[in-house]
């Protein structure tokens, strides 16, 4: 929902990136929860995916993180991450850094059409939610409008938040231990 579009090949060359990195409340990094200690990269159906080959995998996949909350020094926080996340009220947002990106015209039939940015595309600058634009722009091409976003590339995932509003719906907390 925060218009970031990661392509395959940048997630998976960013894959182990997240590893040793904080979580923290809400997207404070002032308020540093815990740290992430190990990463799976898993498709959409669940199966484990093999993070040791380097060839970005032919299917949607997610990265899912396992951390260490603090929770001795955040005994009341680690208690609600704990009820709220067995309730569905409170999910994880992964953070990420990036060098560059390009445009993504989000297409009725869920297709991406990236466009590098520069002189002759820096009119769409304007149109990014991120820049305070509507998050849409009227595609030539089919004279429709188009959601648009920014393709990201060099990533990387430099820590992850307890947040109330996930960008990626299926960012969901599925298990919490004691």
């Amino acid at each position: 929902d925060n218009d970031d579009i990661f392509t395959r090949e940048e997630a998976w060359a960013a894959r182990q990136s997240p590893v040793l990195k904080p979580f923290n409340w809400q997207h404070n990094d002032k308020d540093i929860l815990g740290v992430i200690y190990t990463v799976q990269a898993r498709n959409t159906d669940g199966d484990i995916l093999d993070i040791s080959d380097e060839t970005p995998p032919d299917c949607d996949f997610d990265l899912w993180v396992e951390a260490a909350i603090f929770s001795l020094i955040h005994e009341a926080r680690a208690a609600e991450i704990q009820s709220r996340a067995k309730a569905g009220t409170l999910f994880v947002s992964m953070e990420a850094w990036f060098d560059d990106y390009g445009y993504g015209l989000c297409q009725s039939d869920k297709s991406i059409k990236v466009l590098s940015r520069n002189q002759s595309t820096a009119f769409l600058e304007k149109h990014l939610r991120a820049t305070g634009g509507p998050g849409v722009y009227r595609d030539p091409e089919s004279n429709q409008d188009v959601r648009i976003g920014r393709v990201l590339k060099c990533v990387t995932f430099g820590g992850c938040g307890f947040v109330d509003r996930p960008a990626n719906k299926r960012s969901v907390i599925e298990a919490v231990g004691p």
